[in-house]
């Protein structure tokens, strides 16, 4: 098994679980905020469905910017899920595409020229 095979297959599970938790997010709650300097519930939920995505396009380039990271809000609860698993699959066209050679190169996080991470 590849390591592009073995992430795939841990980012599915996990999938299901963050799914199920998706789907349990209240409509009504949508606006509360856990502490006052928080992003919202619906923020914060639907930042949580483009992560898959958004590491796997950090990982294919072997140089990434810092990111920013907007918070739009959602509308209606039901756009999470669809988010998630449109965000997996981005994941999954992006690492499915990587060899072994190209999951160890050493990869960094800069900010401008200043170097943040390296792996």
């Amino acid at each position: 098994m590849t390591i592009a095979e073995s992430l795939l297959q841990e980012l599915d599970q996990e999938a299901q679980t963050t799914r199920r938790v998706l789907e349990r997010v209240p409509q009504e709650h949508l606006g509360w905020k856990p502490h006052e300097k928080s992003m919202t519930l619906g923020q914060l939920a639907r930042h949580i469905t483009l992560i898959p995505g958004g590491v796997a396009s950090g990982v294919e380039h072997l140089t990434m910017q810092v990111p920013n990271f907007p918070q739009p809000t959602i509308e209606h609860v039901r756009e999470l899920v669809p988010q998630l698993d449109e965000s997996v699959a981005k994941a999954h066209a992006i690492l499915g595409n990587m060899s072994d050679d190209d999951m160890r190169a050493t990869w960094r996080l800069v900010n401008g020229d200043q170097t943040i991470m390296s792996m």
